[in-house]
C-alpha cells in the first residue's frame, strides 16, 4: 500500500458500470481508472499492474463504495420513520444494487442493515 496519501484526500468519479476515475490531488494529478466489475478490482497505475499492490486508489474507490452505503441505509431508515415509503424504497433498492460492488469485512454488515431495512419496510407498509 502506497502510504502518505489520506484516502479520502482523492478524488473518486464514478463512470458507471462498476467503473470509476481517481485522481490524487496532492500526486501527479494523473486520473487512474477503477474498473470494480473485476473481482478483485483493478487499477491502471503501476502499483497495481506491475508490482500487484491493492493501490490507494483500489482502497479510495472501496471507501467511497462503503460510505454511499452508509448514507442510502441512514437515508432509507429515516424516511421510513418519517412514514415516506415511496423514497425508502429508493433508497433500498439503491442499497440493494450497490452490495455487490462491496467487499471486505463491512459487507456483512451491510448486508444485515439491508435486512433490518426490509422488515422495518414491510412492517411500516403494513400498518
Amino acid at each position: 500500500m502506497t502510504t502518505g496519501v489520506p484516502l479520502h484526500a482523492l478524488n473518486v468519479k464514478e463512470l458507471g458500470a462498476g467503473r470509476f476515475q481517481v485522481v490524487d490531488p496532492n500526486g501527479s494529478g494523473e486520473p487512474h481508472l477503477v474498473d470494480g466489475s473485476e473481482t478483485p478490482p483493478t487499477c491502471d497505475c503501476p502499483d497495481h499492474r506491475f508490482r500487484r499492490m491493492r493501490c490507494k486508489h483500489v482502497q479510495a474507490v472501496e471507501q467511497f463504495l462503503v460510505a454511499a452505503a452508509s448514507t442510502l441505509a441512514s437515508l432509507a431508515f429515516a424516511r421510513i420513520e418519517q412514514g415516506d415509503l415511496a423514497q425508502a424504497r429508493k433508497a433500498i433498492d439503491a442499497l440493494v444494487a450497490l452490495l455487490p460492488q462491496i467487499e471486505g469485512e463491512l459487507k456483512p454488515d451491510l448486508e444485515r442493515a439491508v435486512a433490518s431495512l426490509q422488515v422495518a419496510y414491510a412492517t411500516a407498509a403494513s400498518s
